[in-house]
C-alpha cells in the first residue's frame, strides 16, 4: 500500500510541475514581488524632482513668514487675494489659504492643489503650520520657547529581543512582526485555498472520466486520496520553498546594494551596539530595525520553517475537506 501512495504521489507531483503554469508562476512571482519592493526606491533614488511650488495667502499676516522653503516645497507669499490667486497661479502645485483666525481655529487653513494631491507634501505643510501656529500661542501666553523646546522630547524606544547574552542580543520590531504575520497569514490561506482548490477539482475531473472506478478497483480509497492530497501538498511546499530561496537570497544580495550609503552606515553602527541616539537622523529607527530583521538570515530561515509546518499541517486538514466535497459533487 505504501508502494501505491507513493506512486499517486508521484503521479500528481509530476503531472502538476510540468505544467508551463506552474514554472512562470514559481518564477515571476518572486520577480514581481521584489519589483514593487525595489522599484519605489530606485526611482526615488535617482529621480530628481523638482520643488512643488505652494502659493500662500495669508489672511492672518503671522504665520506664512513662518514658513521655511526646503528641497520638496517653495513656499511664495501673494498679495492677492484666495478667489483672484486660484485662477491666476492655476499652474502651481497649490494655493495654500491661512484664514485671519488660524491661532483659535487650527481648522482655518486650506490646500487648494492644481493636480494631484501628495500626502507627504500635504503632511509637510500641516507639520509646519502646526509649529507655527504653536509658536503663535506661546508668545501670546509668554512661554518661554527654550523651555517648550526642553520638554518636547522624543523617547526612541530600541527594542531588543532578550538574551543571555549581550552580544546575542538582536533588534525586533513590532510593527514589522505585524506587517509579516499578515504577510504570511495571507499567504497561507491562499496556498489552503488554490492548492485545496486544485485537490477537489481533480476527485471531480477523475469523478467524470471514470477513472476513479478503476483506480478504486485497485487502490483503497483513503490510500489513493492520501497519495492524492500528499502529491499536491508537495507542489505547494516546492514552490513555497523556490520563493523562499529567491526572496532571502535578494534580502541579503541585493538589498546592500540598492540602500543608500548613509542606511548601511547607520545599520552597521546597530550592528555594533551603537545606540540609536548616536546616529545621525538621516532614517528612522523603526526602518532600521526592519531591514535589520529582513537581513538576518537566521530570523528569515526561522519563519520559512514555520511557514512550511504550518501550510503543510493546514493544506493536510483542509485538502481533506476540499476533497471530501469533491467527491460528494458532480461540478465545482
Amino acid at each position: 500500500m505504501k508502494n501505491k501512495i507513493g506512486i499517486i504521489i508521484g503521479r500528481e507531483f509530476s503531472e502538476r510541475v510540468q505544467k508551463k503554469s506552474f514554472i512562470i508562476t514559481t518564477l515571476l512571482t518572486p520577480i514581481l514581488m521584489m519589483a514593487l519592493i525595489l522599484a519605489p526606491m530606485l526611482i526615488s533614488g535617482y529621480s530628481e524632482d523638482s520643488a512643488k511650488q505652494v502659493v500662500v495667502v495669508d489672511d492672518s499676516k503671522i504665520i506664512a513668514q513662518q514658513l521655511t522653503n526646503s528641497e520638496e516645497i517653495v513656499f511664495e507669499l501673494t498679495p492677492l487675494p484666495l478667489e483672484l490667486a486660484r485662477t491666476e497661479y492655476s499652474d502651481c502645485y497649490a494655493i495654500l489659504h491661512i484664514g485671519s483666525g488660524i491661532v483659535d481655529n487650527p481648522s482655518d487653513a486650506y490646500l487648494y492643489t492644481n493636480g494631484t494631491a501628495a500626502m507627504g507634501t500635504e503632511m509637510n505643510i500641516a507639520s509646519q503650520l502646526t509649529m507655527a501656529v504653536q509658536k503663535e500661542k506661546m508668545n501670546i501666553y509668554n512661554v518661554d520657547q527654550q523651555v517648550m523646546q526642553q520638554l518636547n522630547t522624543r523617547v526612541n524606544l530600541q527594542s531588543l529581543k532578550n538574551s543571555p547574552s549581550e552580544e546575542d542580543a538582536e533588534g525586533s520590531s513590532a510593527v514589522v512582526a505585524s506587517v509579516l504575520a499578515y504577510v504570511l497569514s495571507f499567504i497561507l490561506y491562499m496556498f489552503l485555498i488554490l492548492y485545496g482548490v486544485m485537490v477537489m477539482q481533480s476527485v471531480i475531473e477523475e469523478k467524470n472520466n471514470r477513472v476513479l472506478e478503476v483506480m478504486v478497483s485497485t487502490v483503497h480509497p483513503f490510500d489513493m486520496m492520501m497519495g492524492k492530497i500528499l502529491g499536491i501538498a508537495s507542489v505547494a511546499l516546492l514552490q513555497i520553498i523556490i520563493w523562499s530561496v529567491f526572496i532571502t537570497g535578494i534580502a541579503y544580495f541585493v538589498l546592500p546594494h540598492v540602500l543608500p550609503d548613509e542606511i548601511l552606515a547607520s545599520l552597521e553602527l546597530l550592528r555594533q551596539g551603537v545606540p540609536a541616539s548616536a546616529l545621525d537622523g538621516g532614517a528612522e529607527l523603526g526602518m532600521l530595525q526592519a531591514i535589520m530583521m529582513l537581513s538576518n538570515i537566521k530570523y528569515i530561515g526561522g519563519i520559512i520553517i514555520w511557514l512550511l509546518v504550518f501550510v503543510f499541517g493546514g493544506f493536510l486538514l483542509y485538502a481533506a475537506m476540499f476533497a471530501a466535497v469533491g467527491s460528494a459533487v458532480d461540478s465545482p
